[in-house]
Parts: structure tokens; C-alpha cells; sequence
């Protein structure tokens, strides 16, 4: 599995599909594909800044805040208001965020008694969310509650084809031939032990001309570098904390 992209942009079959993997075999060479491809993916994603992620799956723990802030005239925190969660919406992460289920003291969530605004708040049509998560238990015991849910985008063409491009790239160079990869990238391990993926993709960025379709993909999707992180605020989150319990550990 990819370390930092949600999912492979491209599986075996469609690999070993493409004119440039002709040399290989599933056979032969299917686990040295699978690992380039997971490398490939990740380091796609971290050339895209983080904005390339494929189809993300998360489970989180709502907790409501124990407060919030009230703000004074000109925006200035001038106190703290009681909050004790149960009420108003969750925002989820984006885009097209798709609910799989709700579960709470248990029990699936008929998806009838909920909705989402703007297409990634999470409201409740009857009654209000649970004020209390007791994180110490699974999500099957009373006093807890989760959401799991699907968001991002599934890999275009040119993601696709800069993947192949890439994982083949790799597994020419983890076997020992020819390739077109720059210097800080190849001799690499492909376990990642020997160079760090931040480094390959850096190295790509700065000396990807020789590979067309890689290069095709950067300047389309990574032209400003890494994507801004949004700025901390306890207010868009609306009062709650949202303890995630799954997914890759870096994305």
C-alpha cells in the first residue's frame, strides 16, 4: 500500500497493459510492480503538492469541544462559551465527500436521518449528534459513535500515464537497466530505506525532462509547489474534534 496517496493511481493489469511494461510479466515481476507502483503513487502525490490523492477512505471519532470562543467586536477572543457538542454540523473533508455509514451505540445509521450541505458539512435531519464518544471502546459498545466516509478524486488519464511512466522507470532501475531517472532517484531502495520519497520526488521535479509524460504532469498539476495548508482555527471546525481511527498514515 502507498504511504502517502490514498490508493494506487494505476493497478497491475493496467500497467502490465501499457506498451512501456512490455518487458515485464506478472508473473515474473508482479510483486517489483506492485512496490514501483506504490512508490510511483506516492511520489506522484507529493509532486502534486498533496493536491493528487486518489479515492481517500476515513473512519473518525467526532468529539465535541469542551468550548468554544466568543469573540469580541473586532474578532479578538474576548472569552470562552460552553459547548457540548451534540448539535449543529461536522465539516468532513473534501471533495466529494461521500458517506458510507454512521455508527452510533452500535448501530448503523439508517442514511435517511442524515444529509450533507454543501456538499461535505454533516447534519442530522432529526435530533441532534451524540455528546459523548468514549474513544477507550470500539465503535460496536454504547457511548460511541463514527463516520466513515469517502472523499477526493479518482486518478485522470495524465496522472495514469506519468504513474506508468514513473513505476516503470523504477522497476528498469531496481533490475539494474537503463533508465531516464535523475540523479538522487535511481540505485534507490525500492523498500524506501536507502533514499526518502520526499527526495526522489524533489529530484524528479528539478530534472524530469527526459521523461515526457511525468514532466507533462507536473507542469499541469504542480506549478506553485506544495499545496498552502489551511490555517488553524478552532471555529471551522465547529466544535468538533475529529479523531480519525483509519487510513494510510501520512495522507
Amino acid at each position: 500500500m502507498p504511504q502517502y496517496a490514498c490508493e494506487r493511481f494505476v493497478d497491475l493489469a493496467e500497467l502490465l497493459d501499457d506498451p512501456e511494461a512490455c518487458a515485464f510479466t506478472a508473473t515474473d515481476d508482479g510483486d517489483l510492480l506492485e512496490a514501483c507502483l506504490d512508490q510511483a503513487s506516492d511520489i506522484i502525490y507529493l509532486l502534486s503538492g498533496g493536491r493528487i490523492t486518489g479515492i481517500c477512505t476515513r473512519t473518525v471519532r467526532p468529539v465535541g469541544d469542551a468550548c468554544r470562543p466568543r469573540t469580541g467586536e473586532y474578532g479578538q477572543v474576548a472569552g470562552w462559551l460552553p459547548y457540548f457538542g451534540g448539535v449543529g454540523t461536522i465539516p468532513l473533508r473534501q471533495p466529494n465527500t461521500d458517506i458510507v455509514e454512521i455508527v452510533i451505540d452500535g448501530v448503523v445509521l439508517n442514511p435517511a436521518e442524515y444529509g450533507l450541505m454543501d456538499e461535505h458539512f454533516l447534519y442530522r435531519k432529526t435530533g441532534a449528534w451524540p455528546s459523548v464518544n468514549d474513544l477507550t471502546l470500539d465503535d460496536s459498545n454504547d457511548g460511541t459513535w463514527s463516520v466513515t466516509y469517502r472523499f477526493g478524486r479518482p486518478p485522470d488519464k495524465l496522472t495514469r500515464m506519468a504513474t506508468i511512466e514513473l513505476a516503470v522507470e523504477l522497476a528498469n532501475d531496481a533490475i539494474g537497466k537503463e533508465t531516464h531517472l535523475p540523479p538522487g532517484i535511481t540505485s534507490a531502495n525500492i523498500q524506501g530505506a536507502s533514499v526518502s520519497l520526499q527526495d526522489r520526488a524533489e529530484a524528479l521535479r528539478n530534472g524530469s525532462d527526459q521523461l515526457p509524460k511525468l514532466s507533462r504532469f507536473i507542469g499541469v498539476f504542480a506549478p506553485e509547489g506544495p499545496a498552502r495548508s489551511g490555517v488553524y482555527s478552532p471555529e471551522l471546525r465547529h466544535g468538533w474534534n475529529l479523531v480519525e481511527v483509519e487510513g494510510p498514515s501520512a495522507s
